[in-house]
């Protein structure tokens, strides 16, 4: 009776969070006014992703403010992303790094899609704090068009997946460029670096864990084929079908191919998957495909559904630390 109870609320909290997510993007605040017309940039994907080494490790990393947590430091840093875009706001890159007195090592936590209210602020610093407790620091970058990297008059990650797929190709290679100078950073005082990302985070994370440096990748509630994601997930459903209007279901197919991580990565033991059962936003067999192709991951099933992980975050940093451990050395 617990589980179905459970199950009920977990759905419940997941349809009024995706409502929320779904009422402030239509919010007529935006100055980008849809549109169809596809940017004219184009990215060497498969390069950025099997080629860490590409990325330039002179990025400068600037250190605004510090502030004392109680035997956990919190710094914000920022420096300039090496992909230039249209926005001088989302060029400037956000980043919280949270430092324990003697770190055995870090991890980078990358964010979801359109993340940025308390709620999910406060899942993150729990989580910072929960490693902290094992030793390790914890990086968070803001992504691309998210929170202080929000262009003016628009919504955080409005931009980041919108209906110029050349626009969000590029933010997700952004995104995972960025992603490679954080891990430059801890690199210099870490040999232990591990990655972790939630949702649209763990594709991130996964796309960006193909590089030597990086010991382990904790997935949360994430999968790969975000075709399927998109028409056939809970939250973005509505989007998949005016994307669909504009630039037809092939060219959908085809450009998000470029980024799914099952397509990038080869099997490997250094990847920890952690999902919800009753997940309604990566649906299952997004989850199981990425599974299998990566084969020797360890999984992890937990009682709970998307939006609603935000209960469980010690719990999904202990799964995390404890993984993070067996791999570091």
């Amino acid at each position: 009776m617990a589980g179905v109870t459970n199950k009920y609320l977990c759905l419940g909290l997941d349809k009024a969070i995706n409502f929320y997510l779904r009422t402030a993007s239509t919010v007529k605040n935006s100055i980008i006014k849809p549109t169809t017309k596809q940017s004219s940039k184009s990215y060497d994907i498969y390069r950025i992703i099997h080629n860490p080494e590409s990325t330039d490790d002179d990025v400068k990393f600037k250190l605004e403010s510090l502030d004392d947590l109680g035997g956990l430091t919190k710094a914000h840093l920022t420096f300039r992303s090496p992909i230039k875009t249209d926005y001088e706001e989302n060029n400037l890159v956000h980043v919280k790094y949270y430092t324990p007195k003697q770190p055995k090592g870090a991890v980078n936590l990358i964010h979801g899609l359109k993340e940025g209210f308390f709620i999910f602020d406060r899942l993150h610093e729990n989580i910072a704090k929960e490693f902290a407790k094992y030793d390790y620091s914890t990086l968070l970058m803001d992504l691309p068009y998210h929170r202080d990297r929000t262009p003016k008059k628009t919504l955080s990650g409005e931009l980041m997946l919108s209906l110029d797929l050349n626009r969000s190709l590029e933010a997700f290679m952004q995104a995972v460029v960025d992603t490679r100078c954080c891990i430059n950073y801890l690199s210099k005082d870490n040999k232990n670096v591990a990655l972790a990302g939630e949702s649209l985070g763990a594709i991130i994370a996964l796309l960006a864990s193909n590089d030597n440096r990086v010991k382990a990748c904790a997935s949360i509630i994430g999968g790969s084929d975000l075709y399927t994601m998109l028409f056939e997930g809970m939250t973005l459903r509505g989007f998949a079908n005016q994307l669909e209007n504009a630039v037809g279901i092939e060219k959908i197919e085809k450009e998000l191919s470029k980024i799914d991580p099952a397509v990038h990565l080869e099997p490997t033991d250094k990847v920890l998957m952690i999902n919800g059962i009753y997940d309604q936003v990566i649906p299952r067999k997004c989850v199981d495909k990425l599974a299998d192709k990566l084969q020797h991951i360890k999984r992890i099933d937990m009682e709970t559904g998307h939006f609603s992980l935000i209960f469980k975050s010690k719990e999904i940093a202990k799964h995390c630390a404890e993984f993070f451990k067996e791999r570091f050395t």
